[in-house]
């Protein structure tokens, strides 16, 4: 499950304060003791036998949400709440009713999650309806708190109820409003560095540093941009402060310690709204919400991809160039943006143009990975098709012979910027890299680089995850073929059949 539960919950500590009452029954007087003995299961058993005889007691009705929260029972917990704030005229309900709303939303997010978790280990599915029942208690109070919907809409899907996961990744959608909204007006995105956020935004009004559950460092900032209150959740990634996160004009009701809470932003029902509505064939909707995913992660090259087939799909290709001028246009010193453009050229195949958009973002900052790596690939794509021509004209003529330099330069050129990638942090040692510069050097014939890169592609092995070894062996299998390294080919190719067990 991608990045759920970095929400770092703050708990409002209830204290189980008890009012006294010149006459207390012999339930309420009972449950008091049992509270302060710590035996809670008592407390609530006395506590319902005092409302039972007496249902207007606000004192009791605050002390059992208290306790059944305490001894699990989310549901009575719930359910007294409600009946409480009917209530709030009354001072010490009106006093205590965030506070009370607070420890159960929270209480009922833990128990979604971890009911997700024990699914996940045990693969019972009665976990999954126990986590749907703690969701529904926790959204009626926290509807803007989006995570709920997240976990919703994968539950359903683990459930094959597709039409319903929709519907909870649609709630999701509509509670992002306010973030759709400030990430489009004022382009600041997921994984953006905070120097560039605060560069674009301002100062920040207040900035607080925390810790998240797994003890991580953490930075909150709040900020007022047109008349907007944005808390932006920074974590540190690679050494770098990145955006994770951002909440927007949070309710008013809500308490500060809520409003500011550091939470990661998950982009995922975007993507599966727009699968969804892909395999249903309604392409239009498909678009409109992998372009909210571009909007949160211009940097997600399958989004991009899939957002530029999309528009080619619906005969809307001068749109997406449109659009993708547009950003640059208002915000000319982003090489995200440029970066994203020359994505769009290169998957129209207008290998020039994406050269073009790619040297600008590389004029911004020339150490831009992405870009590094995608600007390589276009000149592959440039030799590709260079070679192509070459072949056919070579059909044509049988004495004809290939002239390799229509296309070497622009091999030699796509080589020397996947050696750059590769000294990046982020491509260091990088499978699909690697195995770009084996071919190439094939292709060169250059024997001294062909084997120093194949030596650190093999190297990489212990190091990938299992459900990259399929890929790898592939790559490898296919390289020591072209090599006639029968013996390695065919090693190779017994780890593969392992792998696809």
């Amino acid at each position: 499950m991608k990045r759920y539960l970095n929400l770092f919950i703050i708990l409002i500590a209830g204290a189980l304060a008890m009012q006294g009452f010149q006459c207390a029954s012999r339930e309420m007087t009972t449950a008091k003791v049992a509270m302060q003995n710590r035996d809670y299961p008592k407390a609530v058993e006395f506590l319902k036998q005092e409302l039972a005889n007496n249902p207007n007691n606000t004192e009791a009705m605050i002390a059992l949400t208290e306790t059944s929260l305490l001894v699990g029972d989310i549901e009575t917990a719930n359910k007294t709440f409600a009946e409480l704030s009917l209530r709030d005229s009354i001072p010490e309900v009106k006093k205590r009713k965030a506070g009370l709303r607070n420890q159960i939303w929270t209480q009922a997010f833990n128990n979604a999650f971890n009911y997700y978790q024990k699914y996940r280990t045990t693969k019972d599915a009665t976990f999954l309806d126990k986590s749907l029942n703690s969701i529904a208690v926790g959204s009626q109070y926290m509807p803007r708190i989006v995570d709920f919907y997240s976990l919703e809409g994968t539950i359903y899907e683990l459930k094959n109820d597709q039409a319903k996961a929709d519907e909870a990744y649609l709630k999701f959608v509509d509670n992002s409003k306010n973030e759709i909204d400030f990430v489009k007006n004022n382009q600041v995105y997921l994984n953006m560095t905070r120097e560039a956020y605060i560069k674009k935004l301002g100062k920040p009004m207040k900035t607080t540093p925390n810790m998240n559950q797994s003890g991580d460092s953490t930075i909150t900032d709040l900020f007022s941009v047109k008349g907007n209150y944005a808390y932006l959740f920074a974590e540190k990634a690679k050494g770098q402060w990145t955006l994770a996160g951002l909440r927007v004009n949070p309710p008013k009701d809500w308490l500060p310690n809520e409003a500011g809470l550091w939470t990661a932003y998950n982009t995922q029902p975007f993507g599966s709204l727009a699968a969804n509505y892909y395999k249903s064939g309604n392409k239009d909707k498909a678009l409109e919400y992998i372009k909210y995913l571009t909007l949160f992660e211009p940097t997600n090259a399958d989004a991009n991809t899939s957002m530029i087939q999309l528009y080619i799909d619906l005969g809307k290709k001068d749109d997406a160039v449109k659009e993708a001028q547009a950003l640059t246009t208002n915000d000319p010193t982003n090489k995200v943006y440029w970066g994203q453009y020359g994505d769009l050229y290169m998957n129209l195949g207008d290998y020039d143009k994406a050269i073009s958009q790619y040297e600008k973002a590389l004029e911004i900052d020339p150490n831009y990975d992405f870009v590094i790596r995608n600007l390589a690939s276009v000149y592959k794509n440039k030799a590709s098709v260079a070679q192509q021509a070459e072949q056919e004209r070579m059909d044509k003529d049988a004495k004809a012979t290939i002239n390799t330099t229509i296309f070497f330069p622009y091999l030699k050129k796509s080589a020397a910027l996947f050696e750059r990638s590769l000294k990046t942090e982020r491509f260091r040692n990088d499978m699909d890299v690697l195995a770009e510069l084996a071919n190439i050097y094939l292709v060169l014939d250059d024997k001294t680089k062909l084997n120093e890169i194949v030596n650190t592609l093999e190297s990489v092995e212990k190091t990938l995850p299992q459900e990259s070894k399929q890929t790898y062996y592939l790559r490898l299998i296919k390289i020591y073929g072209i090599m006639k390294n029968n013996e390695k080919m065919k090693e190779a190719q017994e780890k593969y059949n392992e792998a696809s067990k």
